[in-house]
C-alpha cells in the first residue's frame, strides 16, 4: 500500500485541531479541495456545527485566524470532525473521544 493510498483511506481528528488564516470553508476542505459546498453543510450538519457556521454574520466564508483562536474547543472539535466526514474515508481515527459530542450516533454509523 502506498502511503499516498494510506492518506486516502484515513481521516483523523487530532486533539490539536489545526486551522489555518483562511476562510471556514477553506479550512473545512483541507481534505477534500474540490468538495461541492453542499457537501461541505451536509458534513457540518452531521458534525452538529451547521448551528454555528449559519450564526456568523459571512457564513462559510468567516475568516478563520491561525488556530481559530475566536472558537471555543468544541467548536473547533466540530469543524475537524466535519473536515473529517467530508473526507468520506472509511477509516477514522480520533486522537481524543470527542468531549462533550452528543451525536454518537453519527460517529458509529461511518462505514
Amino acid at each position: 500500500m502506498s502511503r499516498k493510498s494510506l492518506n486516502d483511506a484515513i481521516a483523523d481528528v487530532p486533539q490539536d485541531i489545526s486551522l489555518f488564516n483562511r476562510s471556514l470553508l477553506d479550512n473545512l476542505r483541507y481534505g477534500r479541495p474540490k468538495a461541492t459546498e453542499d457537501e461541505v453543510l451536509r458534513a457540518c450538519k452531521h458534525a452538529s456545527c451547521l448551528d454555528l457556521i449559519r450564526s456568523l454574520p459571512d457564513g462559510l466564508r468567516t475568516m478563520v485566524e491561525e488556530r481559530g483562536t475566536w472558537l471555543s474547543g468544541g467548536q473547533r472539535q466540530r469543524i475537524a470532525i466535519a473536515r473529517a466526514f467530508l473526507k468520506d474515508a472509511p477509516v477514522l481515527l480520533l486522537d481524543e473521544a470527542p468531549i462533550g459530542y452528543r451525536r454518537c450516533k453519527t460517529l458509529i454509523a461511518l462505514s
